[in-house]
């Protein structure tokens, strides 16, 4: 296991292929009202902890990912 996470073979097109699909997604949830307002109401509901975090994440690290 070790292994497959230090030395995988994924190649850096793919990464951007793939950091592109997440974006995308992470849009489409932010452009459906209601998604939109469930995200909103976990963070009311549960400030500050793991219930009230979205689980997509945002875009900024999700672009800030990088291949060594």
């Amino acid at each position: 296991m070790t292994d497959i996470l230090l030395n995988s073979k994924i190649e850096p097109a793919e990464i951007e292929k793939e950091r592109q699909v997440i974006i995308e997604e992470i849009n489409m949830s932010l452009d459906t009202p209601s998604q939109r307002v469930s995200m909103l109401l976990d963070d009311i509901m549960w400030p500050g902890q793991p219930l009230g975090r979205d689980i997509a994440a945002a875009k900024n690290p999700v672009a800030a990912i990088s291949v060594k």
